[in-house]
């Protein structure tokens, strides 16, 4: 009985933090591996990273970055990448291209997808 009681004089915060979603986010970029190590040398991905950061998406506490390269092989591994990420239960797909932001509406329409970048989303249907 006092255990089941113990747990209602816990401070707020703690009792808020057991129950903090994690957010799955995967991350594709079409160049090459190397973008996100060892601080994020691209400055774009530095850009989103930091962002997240700044509206409390912290990695290790509440997000989980998943991030993935198309290797500069660019839509040839969007189908093998999305599979991938769709089965690791992601949140949100962000890619950085406009044609890679197509590819992944191939492979998911439940997932949403965001995309950094396009010079005519419309015209990529």
């Amino acid at each position: 009985m006092a255990l089941v009681g113990s747990t209602s004089a816990w401070p707020l915060g703690v009792r808020a933090e057991s129950t903090l979603k994690v957010y799955r986010v995967g991350l594709i970029i079409s160049g090459g591996q190397d973008f996100w190590e060892p601080d994020f040398k691209l400055p774009n991905v530095r850009a989103f990273h930091y962002g997240l950061r700044d509206l409390g998406y912290v990695e290790g506490q509440n997000l989980v970055l998943k991030r993935r390269s198309a290797e500069g092989k660019g839509n040839k591994r969007a189908g093998e990448i999305g599979t991938e990420l769709i089965q690791d239960r992601i949140d949100i797909i962000v890619v950085d291209t406009g044609s890679m932001a197509k590819e992944m509406m191939g492979v998911t329409n439940r997932v949403p997808i965001l995309m950094a970048a396009s010079l005519d989303p419309v015209a990529l249907g």
